[in-house]
């Protein structure tokens, strides 16, 4: 009889000791470490300035890295959300849904400061591109082009190859 009273005190000690892990917020029996049962609202008195600093979801123990509503180049006009690394913007998605990674300021749907690297085709117009890039009617390209060659300002159009043009006047 003592031996199983010991071990159901030792069973019923292991299960508090076991759910005194876990918090709950508006829930009586939180299924992890923090388990909210509503919303959360971070930076409620509208003083974050689009840093790491007030009012953000910060990752890891020394900072650098979080979530954080964002402003308009800084001037305190919260334009959407933004995601760190190393302490630094990296990426915002502003009030109108564009992206901009390295931008602050992003003026289409996805807006890229510095180089960008796509592995696939691409298409412009074309939901199943079949070529590195795929324009759907027709395509206008400003600048000087180069296909196989380097373009350069003597030719708006460099080939190195084979070219046919068909019904067409070339100058």
């Amino acid at each position: 009889m003592k031996k199983t009273k010991g071990l159901l005190t030792l069973f019923l000690m292991a299960g508090i000791m076991g759910i005194a892990q876990r918090v709950g917020i508006g829930t009586t029996t939180p299924l992890a470490r923090l388990a909210v049962d509503s919303g959360i609202m971070i930076d409620q008195a509208n003083l974050n300035q689009g840093n790491l600093i007030a009012g953000a979801l910060q990752f890891g123990s020394d900072g650098e890295v979080g979530i954080s509503r964002s402003t308009v180049n800084n001037n305190g006009a919260r334009s959407g959300i933004a995601f760190y690394t190393g302490s630094t913007r990296r990426m915002l998605i502003d009030s109108a849904g564009r992206v901009g990674i390295n931008s602050t300021s992003p003026i289409q749907r996805i807006h890229v400061e510095g180089n960008a690297y796509i592995s696939g085709n691409i298409g412009v117009g074309i939901t199943s591109p079949q070529y590195d890039l795929h324009l759907a009617n027709s395509a206008r390209i400003g600048g000087y082009v180069g296909i196989n060659a380097d373009p350069n300002s003597s030719y708006r159009l460099r080939v190195n190859g084979d070219a046919w043009f068909e019904n067409s006047n070339i100058i």
